[in-house]
C-alpha cells in the first residue's frame, strides 16, 4: 500500500449501514466469511502531538472504507463504513462513494446470508 502522510487529515464524518444484524454466528466466523470483500485502503494522518521522541512526526492509520465486525450483547452485526472529510462531499465522486457502501453492504449480505 502506497502511504501518505497529510497533517491532521482526519475524517469528519461517517456513513455506517449495518449489512449483518443479530447473526448467530461468531465474530470469527464473520471476520473469516468477509475477508475477501474487505477494501484494501488505508490512510495516515498525523494527530497534533504525535511525534516520536526525537521530534519526528509519527503517523496513525485510520480506514476510511471498511467493514467491521462487532458484538452487541448475544448477536453479532456487520458493518460497512465510509469516512468522510468535509470537502469529499464538494466533489463529483461523492455519490459514487456513497453508492459504493450500499453495493458493499449488498455483498456482505449475500456472502453471510447464503
Amino acid at each position: 500500500k502506497l502511504v501518505t502522510v497529510q497533517r491532521n487529515g482526519h475524517h469528519h464524518f461517517e456513513i455506517a449501514a449495518i449489512a449483518v444484524m443479530g447473526s448467530p454466528l461468531s465474530l470469527e466466523t464473520l471476520n473469516e466469511q468477509t475477508f475477501d470483500l474487505r477494501p484494501d485502503t488505508a490512510e495516515s494522518y498525523v494527530r497534533d502531538g504525535d511525534t516520536f521522541s526525537d521530534g519526528s512526526l509519527r503517523a496513525s492509520f485510520c480506514e476510511p472504507f471498511a467493514i467491521e465486525v462487532s458484538s452487541e450483547g448475544p448477536d453479532n452485526n456487520v458493518w460497512v463504513v465510509r469516512r468522510f472529510r468535509v470537502e469529499d462531499t464538494e466533489s463529483n465522486a461523492f455519490t459514487a462513494s456513497v453508492s459504493e457502501v450500499i453495493d458493499l453492504v449488498n455483498r456482505v449480505r449475500q456472502q453471510v446470508l447464503s
